[in-house]
């Protein structure tokens, strides 16, 4: 495993062009790149969750990631809210790539326990 990225990213709402931010972990592997993004209470704009597939074809560009090859997770916890009242919760993010238009779209979301996270991120 090796670490990409670990970084606050900006990403835009293109339907907006508001800014939102998130934590972005990114580890790549010889097949393929595992991605953790990562809601965190100073974001103001759009949440991780609705942007989910504006976020993935954004990182998908910046770090040139294979789009048929990313596992893409989505991570939220008690820094994920002013009040730190949330507990941690891990959602393995799945999405078709528009070719075509070099983008993702349909999102959908399914929940991963925190040791299914470790594996990907390990292996």
């Amino acid at each position: 495993m090796n670490v990409l990225a670990d970084e606050i990213f900006h990403f835009t709402n293109p339907h907006n062009r508001a800014i939102s931010q998130c934590w972005v972990r990114v580890y790549g592997h010889p097949e393929r790149a595992t991605v953790i993004w990562t809601e965190i209470a100073e974001n103001q704009g759009m949440s991780v969750t609705n942007a989910a597939q504006y976020l993935a074809s954004q990182l998908q560009e910046e770090f040139t990631l294979d789009p048929l090859e990313t596992i893409w997770i989505e991570h939220y916890g008690a820094f994920s809210y002013e009040d730190g009242h949330r507990k941690e919760e891990y959602n393995l993010v799945q999405l078709s790539w528009n070719a075509e238009d070099r983008r993702y779209e349909k999102p959908q979301w399914s929940p991963l326990d925190k040791e299914k996270v470790e594996y990907l991120i390990a292996n």
